[in-house]
Formats: structure tokens, C-alpha cells, sequence
């Protein structure tokens, strides 16, 4: 596949939506264990007496910046068709925004939304490509991280 076919193949599916994750659980171990690893720790992620006593919450809550993380999970989890012939390498290009709108509480399921908003040449040989990303709470409406998630693709 070449950058030209790429453009073709993902042009011809902007709007579809092409992942929807299996759920996932973070628990409190794992919150634990990322606020040690980052040093983005604090009572309202790591406390839970503290927690459900002082927050409305009435428990704990992921790091956000744990919870933009699990898009890459989200993602390896879908069976998303996509063609990698000819490419030499794929990049995390960074997000154009990311919004927490709702957070999500210790051992809650949530899963990944992934749809394709855009498609652009980036240079010689190579594409970006805008995928709106959301994580989504289980039994709750609305989403609790929306964002614009690009990826960069080199071909050979």
C-alpha cells in the first residue's frame, strides 16, 4: 500500500466508525501502582476511606492520564480492518484535544470508541490520520474522555 492508496482507503471511510472496544476494568491496585510509577497520585485517585467519605464520587477515581493511555489498549482490542502492507512504521502523533467530561470510579467498566474523522499527506510518503476517540462508562450516558487522537503512517 502506498501513501496514495492509504489516502484512498481511509478517505473512503471517514465517519465510520471502525473500533469498539472490549470493557476494561482499572482497579485500585492498578491506580495504585500508575500514581507510584508517575508520581500522579493523590487522595481523590489513591485513598479510598478518604474518597467516599469527602468526594461525591463516594470512591476513588483514574488518573486522567491513565485513562488517555488506555486508548492504546482500547484500540489493540478492536478488529479494526486495515491494510498494513507497504508500511514501514506508525506513530502516536499526539491529540488535537482531549476533554475529561465525566470520570471514572475504581472498577467501573469502560471501553473505546473509535471513528475515522480525517485523513492528510504529512510530508514524503506518509499520512496523518484523525481518529475521534472516546472511553465510554459503562450503564452511564455520555462519554468520560472525548478526544481527536492522530497517528502518523510511513510507507516504504
Amino acid at each position: 500500500m502506498s501513501q496514495k492508496d492509504h489516502m484512498k482507503q481511509f478517505s473512503a471511510r471517514i465517519g465510520e466508525e471502525i473500533g469498539l472496544s472490549d470493557w476494561f476494568i482499572i482497579n485500585q491496585a492498578d491506580m495504585d501502582d500508575y500514581g507510584e510509577l508517575t508520581g500522579d497520585s493523590g487522595r481523590i485517585h489513591n485513598d479510598p476511606v478518604w474518597a467516599a467519605k469527602e468526594t461525591p464520587f463516594k470512591t476513588t477515581i483514574v488518573q486522567g492520564t491513565f485513562l488517555i493511555s488506555q486508548f492504546v489498549r482500547s484500540l489493540k482490542s478492536c478488529d479494526v480492518t486495515i491494510s498494513l502492507d507497504n508500511w514501514a512504521y506508525r506513530l502516536n502523533y499526539g491529540f488535537n484535544y482531549i476533554r475529561m467530561i465525566n470520570p471514572i470510579k475504581e472498577g467501573v467498566r469502560f471501553r473505546g470508541r473509535f471513528t475515522i474523522k480525517d485523513v492528510k499527506p504529512k510530508g514524503r510518503n506518509g499520512t496523518v490520520t484523525t481518529l475521534d476517540a472516546q472511553l465510554e462508562i459503562e450503564g452511564q450516558q455520555g462519554p468520560a474522555v472525548i478526544s481527536e487522537w492522530l497517528f502518523y503512517v510511513k510507507y516504504k
